[in-house]
């Protein structure tokens, strides 16, 4: 937790709601044509790693707050329905997690985009691994996906384990 805000848990969340609507529907909304249009580069992942460590050894600094649990249940869960607008502010607001990310040379909004990114190019990936190319998803980069496949070691040793709320 993070100024009581489970991060990993509200990533998890939102990534998976995103991935629906960008792998399964056209392109309708800002959002998911940001993620669709977004491009890994190997230099975006090697900061994105960085800040994703970096994230991950605050949370483990930080003590948890457990001053109010309900709010934090009830924010979790609404996590699925938060624009990228709103998670980036969600960082913003926690002034320890947007240096964790700043200082690695992403702003808050590219972390937040390139991770709902590397989430759908990680499914996409798991699709094309058991049905092929032909069932790549409509608006999902293929490039993405080659990327992602040739990263994969990289990319899991700095995904966040989904926790539930507790």
């Amino acid at each position: 937790m993070i100024g009581g805000w489970n991060v990993g848990w509200t990533f998890t969340v939102a990534a998976m709601a995103l991935f629906a609507l960008a792998g399964n529907l056209p392109a309708q909304d800002a959002d998911t044509r940001e993620v669709s249009a977004y491009r890994f580069t190997d230099a975006t992942l090697a900061k994105y790693v960085k800040a994703a460590r970096a994230l991950a050894a605050l949370g483990k600094s930080m003590p948890a707050d457990t001053s109010d649990d309900e709010r934090d249940e009830e924010d979790e869960g609404a996590a699925g329905g938060m624009s990228i607008t709103e998670l980036t502010a969600k960082y913003d607001a926690v002034p320890e997690a947007r240096r964790a990310i700043t200082s690695a040379g992403l702003t808050t909004r590219e972390y937040v985009v390139f991770t709902y990114a590397l989430f759908q190019a990680g499914m996409a990936a798991f699709v094309v691994e058991q049905q092929g190319w032909n069932k790549l998803p409509p608006n999902v980069a293929r490039s993405n996906v080659e990327f992602y496949q040739r990263h994969k070691a990289s990319l899991d040793s700095v995904a966040p384990e989904p926790k539930p709320p507790q």
